[in-house]
């Protein structure tokens, strides 16, 4: 499994484990990322994605790269028996928008 990372607006948002480029890109046009997306905010108090910006998809560098290992490695294995391959690692500082009061 390689490492992606999607970017929006030339900014690396999240990282994420998929078999290769076109799975990476399947997974990056899914309805429920931009949902994920408009529900987070980042640190300077805007949403990570505006609905319309194009999300692409690049290979992880190595820093990214090892921070999505990291918690990937830390990642509790679920009651469900799901590994944690499908983690998903936010490389952008952000705050649940749903989950603050």
């Amino acid at each position: 499994m390689a490492v992606y990372v999607a970017e929006i607006g030339g900014k690396a948002v999240l990282a994420f484990g998929a078999e290769d480029e076109f799975a990476a890109k399947r997974f990056v046009e899914g309805e429920w990322l931009g949902s994920d997306l408009r529900v987070y905010e980042s640190q300077d108090g805007t949403l990570p994605w505006d609905g319309k910006t194009e999300i692409t998809v690049r290979e992880a560098q190595d820093a990214e790269r090892a921070e999505w290992r990291r918690s990937r490695d830390e990642a509790p294995v679920g009651e469900d028996g799901l590994d944690a391959n499908g983690l998903l690692v936010y490389l952008m500082p952000i705050r649940d928008l749903i989950g603050d009061d």
